[in-house]
C-alpha cells in the first residue's frame, strides 16, 4: 500500500500526512501513471547519440579533459599585450 493509501485510512480518523507532502505524493503518482511521460533514467541504454562526440580545439585540452592553464595564461597575456598595442599604451 502506498503512503497515499495510508493517508486515506488515517484521514478517516482525523489524522494524515502534511498537506504539502500529500500534494507532492499525488503529483508524483500522476506523473508515474501518465503514459505521455517517458522514464529517461530507465532508458539510458536505449538512447542513441545523434552525432559524433564534439572535439576540443587542438592544443587546448590534454587527455582526460585537463586544461593546460599555462597555455591559456599565455593566450590571455598575448591578448592583453595586443589590446595595449592597439590602444597605443604599450
Amino acid at each position: 500500500m502506498s503512503l497515499l493509501g495510508f493517508d486515506a485510512m488515517a484521514g478517516k480518523r482525523g489524522d494524515g500526512l502534511h498537506p504539502v507532502l500529500r500534494d507532492l505524493l499525488e503529483r508524483r503518482q500522476a506523473l508515474e501513471t501518465d503514459s505521455r511521460i517517458a522514464d529517461l533514467a530507465g532508458m539510458r541504454g536505449q538512447i542513441v547519440q545523434a552525432g559524433p562526440n564534439p572535439t576540443p580545439a587542438p592544443g587546448a585540452f590534454r587527455p582526460g579533459n585537463v586544461i593546460d592553464f599555462k597555455l591559456r595564461a599565455a593566450e590571455l597575456a598575448l591578448d592583453v599585450e595586443n589590446s595595449k598595442a592597439a590602444k597605443g599604451t604599450a
